[in-house]
């Protein structure tokens, strides 16, 4: 018995099942128990920006996994900052198209976790009734998140390492298919 070698359509439907899989199991990391914002959504909206060749689809996808989630744990009024956020960190995807080195995939998580702090912590500032609506009340706001930035740079660089070589490993060894999905 001989095994026929997968056709380019083939090839691009295993490579995107198995973009999706990762991603699901990756934002799994937001509902179990972890220290606060050391998850995988920013690797993921990083890796979906990669990987996915329809900017349309790498975008849908994060608001998708963002949204599930969200059913689960609950809404709060600052989402419209966190999904900004993360949808900028799939922008930020797209230029790794090109050159997915560890530097450059390294380089792309730590401007991630940047902007997810100024934004989350100026969207908390504004939304919420904690802080004065001052410039002293926005520093204190990103004075008291840098323990949480910590933890996501940690995350970001962590699970981008995971997701990134996981996924070239196993398209490499298991389903020898092309790096980026149509």
């Amino acid at each position: 018995m001989s095994l026929s070698k997968p056709t380019n359509s083939q090839n691009s439907h295993q490579n995107l099942l198995l973009i999706v899989v990762l991603m699901v199991v990756a934002v799994f990391s937001r509902l179990i128990p972890h220290p606060w914002n050391f998850t995988a959504v920013g690797a993921v909206a990083l890796f979906g920006g990669s990987y996915l060749t329809s900017k349309k689809l790498s975008l849908v996808l994060q608001l998708l996994v963002l949204f599930v989630s969200d059913l689960i744990l609950g809404f709060h009024v600052t989402m419209v900052y966190v999904y900004g956020a993360f949808l900028l960190t799939v922008l930020l995807g797209w230029s790794l198209r090109e050159k997915r080195g560890p530097l450059a995939i390294a380089g792309n998580s730590l401007v991630a976790s940047s902007l997810f702090f100024l934004i989350t912590n100026a969207g908390v500032w504004f939304s919420e009734s904690m802080y004065t609506k001052d410039l002293s009340g926005l520093m204190t706001s990103y004075t008291m998140a840098i323990p949480f930035f910590g933890n996501q740079v940690a995350g970001d660089l962590f699970f981008s390492a995971v997701l990134f070589t996981g996924y070239e490993v196993l398209r490499k060894t298991v389903f020898s298919t092309p790096s980026v999905v149509r």
